[in-house]
């Protein structure tokens, strides 16, 4: 498995893999004081092109699958650039792509989403794709592309026109000041006396709050959460962003 710190973009900037200098990106969620963010109305995006080679669920979520199961090269692409380059043609070509970014979070050197290939079968790449705003990721939403050979072989998409709600920017908790208010909450809930914060990361997630107060079924509101681990890795709690409440995303 490949994880990537920066964000990585390809082609042309009609791509929706968007090329961002991750220095610009992660100085903006880590360090400038005065950040700002909307919320973000997501509107599901459906496949333009060979619908019938998807199947729908919950009105949002795709995945596709190769209809043909006959013989094709297994040959992998000789580079993930060449991968990746195939993976982003595809998602052109099946979805209208104007409207949204998308950041390569993790490459597995085979097509079954192992870290390796088990058999020859499964010799090709597995690509994970997180959407984002500004360089944040949107939690829950994204693609996975499963690529035997040269051929794609399935795919999952959860793709949305993201939607800036108007008159809802507003001033965000910092970084440092969100670490303070978990470990506090930490201490509440556990015997953790001294809990130390493992990874900690800006991002929009569903809103509990802002949907419910919603008639519109025309998709979902976002917003900006700190999501904040343990050291050990043994779970996690959300600050949000807006009003330091916290919680958990189960």
């Amino acid at each position: 498995m490949k994880a990537f710190v920066v964000y990585f973009g390809i082609l042309a900037f009609s791509s929706p893999i968007q090329a961002a200098q991750s220095g610009e990106i992660q100085g903006l969620v880590e360090s400038v004081e005065d950040l700002r963010l909307p919320l973000l109305l997501i509107r599901p995006i459906m496949p333009i092109k060979e619908a019938s080679e998807f199947k729908i669920e919950w009105g949002f979520y795709a995945t596709y699958r190769r209809a043909n199961d006959g013989e094709f090269d297994r040959t992998p692409y000789a580079s993930d650039r060449e991968a990746i380059a195939a993976a982003d043609q595809f998602i052109k070509d099946h979805f209208d792509t104007g409207s949204y970014s998308l950041i390569l979070s993790r490459i597995d050197d085979s097509a079954t989403e192992n870290s390796r290939p088990v058999s020859e079968a499964a010799l090709g790449r597995t690509f994970v794709f997180n959407s984002a705003y500004r360089g944040i990721r949107l939690n829950g939403h994204g693609a996975v592309v499963y690529i035997a050979g040269k051929t794609i072989t399935h795919a999952s998409f959860m793709l949305g026109e993201i939607v800036i709600v108007p008159c809802t920017e507003m001033l965000l908790l910092e970084k440092r000041c969100a670490v303070d208010i978990w470990r506090e909450a930490v201490r509440e809930r556990t015997k953790i006396q001294n809990p130390v914060p493992g990874k900690v990361s800006l991002q929009y997630v569903w809103s509990v709050t802002e949907n419910q107060l919603r008639d519109s079924t025309d998709g979902d509101i976002l917003s900006p959460n700190w999501v904040i681990e343990l050291e050990d890795g043994s779970g996690e709690l959300l600050v949000d962003a807006r009003d330091g409440r916290v919680w958990r995303n189960d």
